[in-house]
């Protein structure tokens, strides 16, 4: 009966393996990780001052992605952009406090780190008013775990307006490639 027990729990925990192994295969934000360390591994490529929401947002790319990518070209298969927030410090009229050159100064850790990565074929999966060519979105908790409830339709919404192939769905990493990096 112990051995009966024992080859049941072994062949529930390779189900278990096969259904974790097929939810990566899935469309969705399931088919990204988070990006441990991103802050000292990827590249920073651009920060914004976002009063409205009282955050300052940092923006990463992948160190490969960064190399391989082309001014006016679409993106490499697997870049991977990072949007960062901190809380912006704020003075006692509840309003950001501004440094000497006018920005906002962000502090304590990372509030949310949502994330923009491109695979081959993963737009196959969605409807034409909800396809951003083969890029996903995922959200993050500062502590890498994902935010549960988190609505995608609003990142492809947003980012469906940057189509154009010089533009590749992105907002300030194909400007940034435009402005930085030739060729």
């Amino acid at each position: 009966m112990r051995k009966l027990k024992l080859a049941l729990a072994v062949i529930g925990i390779g189900a278990l393996t096969l259904t974790v192994a097929a939810g990566t295969l899935q469309a969705g934000a399931d088919r990204i990780s988070f990006p441990t360390d991103f802050e000292h591994k990827y590249s920073l490529y651009g920060v914004i001052d976002r009063p409205d929401l009282k955050i300052v947002r940092f923006f990463y790319v992948d160190k490969p992605s960064l190399k391989a990518a082309k001014a006016g070209k679409p993106m490499p298969y697997g870049t991977t952009l990072v949007m960062a927030d901190k809380k912006a410090k704020l003075g006692p009229d509840g309003q950001p406090v501004l440094d000497k050159d006018g920005r906002m100064i962000a502090e304590g850790g990372w509030i949310k780190v949502q994330l923009q990565k491109k695979g081959k074929g993963w737009g196959d999966d969605h409807p034409a008013n909800m396809k951003n060519g083969d890029w996903e979105y995922a959200s993050f908790n500062p502590d890498g775990s994902r935010i549960a409830d988190q609505k995608y339709d609003i990142c492809f919404g947003c980012h469906n307006n940057r189509q154009s192939s010089s533009e590749d769905f992105t907002f300030l990493f194909a400007p940034y490639l435009r402005d930085h990096k030739k060729g």
